[in-house]
């Protein structure tokens, strides 16, 4: 699995994109990536870009230590994340419902998924056609992280 992080300040935005099969520890150390920068805002809306991705090999347990690790970095928060999430096809949508359905009681998280590339660029008042062009376009990437496993 690899994944890219990226903290854009105009707009202020946090995407992340992940690739090939995603595992719970790629998720904690994409949480942990975003923590640690000096960009991180907990109030900042998120992108999760899942549509690279060839196959989810997280269960029900493993989404709930996941809820519990972002209620951990959320928690004193006082407004609202927006996390806009972007999957492939209704397998992995399926996935991410059954997160969002977990998450509900997670203060404070918005959380949208989207199967449409574009759908999703609109909510975030993106004029692009895709992720990579946006991010390409982007000339105000405050940080940018990488990790290959």
């Amino acid at each position: 699995m690899s994944s890219s992080h990226f903290f854009l300040s105009v707009p202020d935005l946090y995407v992340a994109r992940y690739f090939g099969v995603l595992t719970l520890a790629d998720l904690l150390n994409g949480i942990e990536a975003c923590r640690v920068s000096t960009h991180f805002s907990p109030t900042s809306p998120e992108l999760i870009d899942f549509s690279q991705i060839a196959n989810i090999t997280i269960d029900l347990g493993e989404f709930r230590q996941l809820i519990a690790v972002l209620h951990q970095v959320y928690r004193q928060n006082s407004g609202t994340v927006a996390m806009y999430i972007l999957v492939a096809g209704d397998h992995f949508y399926a996935h991410m419902r059954q997160f969002e359905l977990l998450s509900a009681d997670l203060k404070g998280l918005k959380l949208q998924i989207f199967t449409d590339v574009d759908t999703c660029l609109a909510a975030l008042d993106i004029p692009a056609n895709s992720v990579e062009a946006f991010l390409t376009d982007a000339d105000t990437i405050a940080d940018e992280i990488s990790h290959l496993r």
